[in-house]
């Protein structure tokens, strides 16, 4: 039995009766240290108790990941569930600021229902699904008499590169406002609910939350081994971080063992899935040109050692040179130990240092609602320590 607090009740109370009066769509949103989780498994035991098929999903496979952890159930991607063939190509170059993180845009084919008559889907972190992801799962769910969504998300997270929301964030049919007295207990989240309320923070602690100059290239060397990463505005940082803290632990080449590398595209026959970061564990090389990476989460992909970070379109061309049965082997990466915040949602690492740049500064004058959620996600990736490089 899940112990929840009065506001978790109320909001349980809302959710159920939201899909009790058949809607098709219902959003249930609560800032970090609200209890969303603690509540989404509640109301997923409430159905699942009554005999209903129940889907959880998410938008990234890391995302899906962390969701597995924390609740004990199988989670998917939504392209998985979603969609029978998913291509992906880039987006434009950064902005005037050096800003904006160069994200692949997604094609998808083949649609068909994520589950079926009657079924629930559950989507996690739910600000990260767009405009048109949005759209294609409820018309897909229409295909399905009685299929039900409910998304889960923070609201005051960034929106998804070059799109808008999907779910209604404005209107939600559940909604948790209380950040409980056990997560105040961290530093890190009473900073993450000063950054989303507006509101001075002084409560800084040393070597657990605490902000000033500093050397980010030592801070992660020396974390080279733990669960943690940089986190960076601006592609032109995180690069010019990965190259530094890879030299500061000592490797050389291209990639070697040790080395962290992201991965930048979806492979649902790899597993890997974009955003996910892993650590080299072994290197071998292959034909035409092509290394067979062995990853400490047991995936063992192709990768092209000339290409990491290049353009996807650059990428894939070499792809198609490939053997067709080595296709599917293959694995668009790029170094690891620096991510874009963007890059970062879904994820969560026990310490995390964010690293405010020219381009965080332009964006703060430019923009300071946007910085503003840049900052509270930055934030919320940290689960015990945050260390912000001014």
């Amino acid at each position: 039995m899940i112990a929840l607090s009065p506001d978790q009740q109320t909001a349980r109370a809302a959710a159920h009766a939201a899909l009790a009066t058949g809607k098709r769509c219902s959003v249930l949103v609560g800032p970090a240290g609200s209890g969303k989780t603690t509540l989404m498994q509640a109301v997923v035991d409430d159905v699942t108790a009554t005999g209903r098929e129940v889907v959880l999903l998410c938008p990234t496979g890391k995302a899906a990941a962390v969701l597995r952890d924390k609740t004990g159930r199988e989670a998917g991607t939504i392209h998985q569930a979603l969609y029978g063939a998913v291509w992906e190509e880039d987006d434009d170059e950064d902005d005037a600021s050096g800003a904006t993180a160069s994200e692949p845009t997604l094609h998808f084919g083949d649609p068909h229902p994520p589950c079926g008559k009657g079924g629930l889907v559950v989507c996690d972190e739910a600000s990260m699904v767009g405009s048109k992801l949005h759209r294609d799962l409820l018309h897909q769910l229409c295909r399905r008499k009685g299929a039900q969504l409910l998304y889960v998300g923070d609201r005051e997270q960034l929106e998804p590169v070059q799109d808008t929301w999907g779910p209604d964030f404005a209107a939600p049919d559940a909604l948790l406002t209380q950040v409980h007295r056990q997560a105040l207990d961290s530093p890190v989240l009473q900073l993450a609910t000063a950054v989303r309320t507006r509101q001075a923070f002084t409560s800084w602690v040393p070597g657990v939350c605490e902000a000033g100059p500093g050397d980010p290239v030592a801070w992660m060397a020396q974390r080279a081994q733990a669960d943690a990463t940089l986190l960076a505005y601006t592609n032109r940082t995180r690069q010019k971080l990965n190259t530094q803290v890879r030299h500061a632990v000592g490797l050389q080449g291209r990639l070697a063992v040790g080395d962290r590398v992201v991965c930048l595209l979806n492979s649902h026959s790899t597993g890997m899935m974009n955003g996910e970061v892993a650590t080299v564990l072994a290197l071998e090389p292959a034909e035409r040109g092509w290394t067979r990476l062995e990853l400490s989460n047991r995936v063992k992909p192709l990768v092209r050692l000339d290409m990491l970070g290049s353009k996807v379109r650059d990428w894939r061309d070499q792809q198609k040179r490939l053997p067709w049965a080595q296709r599917d082997e293959a694995l668009h990466v790029d170094l690891g130990w620096c991510l874009t915040v963007h890059k970062s949602q879904g994820s969560e690492w026990r310490s995390v240092g964010f690293v405010t740049d020219n381009g965080y500064s332009w964006l703060r004058r430019s923009k300071p609602d946007e910085a503003r959620r840049l900052t509270y996600t930055a934030v919320t990736r940290a689960s015990t320590e945050l260390r912000i490089f001014k």
